[in-house]
């Protein structure tokens, strides 16, 4: 395909006339414009360059606003794929057509309307993010069948913790020959370690706090009065809340 010749050339008006001559001229589609500041003319010295930076910044903000409409409603358009897609090719709109469409819209009313909605989107996410943590934490605990309020005892001092995986023999074994009063019980086990209920005579709060520190046993307190399976199913009843929240906002 051959490359069309442009030929050039230098159109004066009045400063009042060039909103209608720009609008006139676009309709040609084939116009390209040269920014004056790039053109070194001695013709042009006489005439003092036009500062647009208030409608340049103006435009650049409406251009921000309507990317963050498409880029919210792209996520909800079902996109056709395929030999379809291809058939059917990209809507094509000359200038008339995009500025009626444009004088038609109200697109400041959809952009914050949709501002508004991902703003409420976004904290429900954040919101979300809570109780997800919440359950991640207690899930290595969910074998732990009493309720974690009623894990507390007159005489006696109760710990969950969590123990190094390879001091899991070891710890057992000292545990039980220097605190003579006291249970051990391992509730559950993965990389991050071995997941210990533990409960000594006040007696021996000393010795057993020092066996337990010599081994790297890491105290966990939850603030829950229910046991770990309980909790976590109330988590998770909260979870569908936000997600049904979040579908009426959408």
């Amino acid at each position: 395909m051959g490359i069309a010749k442009m030929k050039k050339f230098t159109l004066l008006a009045l400063e009042s006339h060039k909103e209608s001559l720009f609008e006139a001229m676009q309709k040609f589609q084939e116009v390209q414009f040269v920014n004056l500041q790039e053109e070194k003319s001695e013709k042009l010295e006489f005439m003092q360059n036009d500062s647009q930076s208030e409608l340049v910044s103006d435009l650049e903000g409406k251009q921000a606003k309507l990317k963050f409409c498409l880029d919210i409603l792209e996520r909800y358009v079902q996109k056709e794929k395929g030999l379809k897609a291809l058939m059917k090719g990209k809507k094509f709109m000359d200038y008339n057509e995009l500025k009626n469409l444009g004088e038609k819209i109200e697109w400041m009313s959809i952009y914050n309307t949709l501002r508004e909605k991902d703003t409420k989107l976004s904290a429900l996410k954040n919101e979300i993010s809570k109780p997800k943590g919440e359950i991640k934490a207690l899930e290595p605990w969910i074998n732990f069948d009493e309720k974690i309020s009623k894990a507390k005892f007159n005489t006696s001092t109760s710990y969950l913790g969590v123990l190094p995986l390879n001091y899991k023999d070891e710890f057992r074994e000292t545990f039980d020959s220097e605190i003579p009063v006291s249970y051990v019980e391992t509730i559950g086990e993965n990389k991050d370690g071995v997941y210990l209920f533990v409960v000594f005579h006040n007696d021996y709060f000393k010795e057993a706090s020092e066996v337990l520190k010599r081994y790297g046993f890491s105290k966990i307190a939850f603030n829950y009065d229910d046991s770990p399976k309980e909790t976590i199913k109330a988590l998770e009843e909260e979870i569908k809340s936000i997600k049904k929240e979040e579908i009426k906002t959408i």
